[in-house]
């Protein structure tokens, strides 16, 4: 029977086996039969191969749940950072807001004063109006002499 069972051991190194032979030699190496010299080296074969598929499937896993985990929390910080962006939005914004002399200011009334000041600064007299006038209705002229 030893010889049935050495013959299915070199054919399961040389991986000529079926799944049920191998089934039924991992059976036989774990009974007493197999207690003898020649079958020390194909247990601990058998065991290697055992431990490192349980390692295997247990990283693998570890990996699958790690990937969920960073999933739940990279949702949870985008509909918080949403949030944060609707209310940073939505709230209450001055209505006046202007740079003097590179001063930031929401004041209403220093905004006026401000717009009144530059206005006053840039505001024509009727004399330069009337240059400017003339001087469109000249270029106007040439423009129709022409056609």
């Amino acid at each position: 029977m030893n010889k049935d069972w050495l013959d299915i051991l070199n054919r399961y190194f040389e991986a000529q086996t079926s799944e049920e032979e191998e089934r039924l030699l991992k059976r036989f190496l774990a009974s007493e039969e197999a207690q003898g010299e020649a079958f020390d080296e194909a247990r601990a074969v058998m065991g290697l191969f055992a431990v490192a598929k349980k390692d295997y499937q247990a990283e693998q896993r570890e990996k699958t749940t790690k990937r969920h985990i960073p999933l739940k929390w990279l949702s949870a910080a985008a509909a918080v950072l949403l949030l944060v962006a609707f209310w940073w939005n939505w709230k209450e914004k001055p209505n006046y807001y202007a740079c003097i002399n590179g001063v930031e200011t929401t004041n209403r009334q220093e905004v006026v004063e401000a717009m009144h000041r530059s206005m006053e600064s840039v505001q024509l007299d009727a004399s330069a109006e009337d240059i400017v006038s003339k001087q469109l209705g000249e270029m106007f002229d040439v423009l129709n002499d022409e056609n």
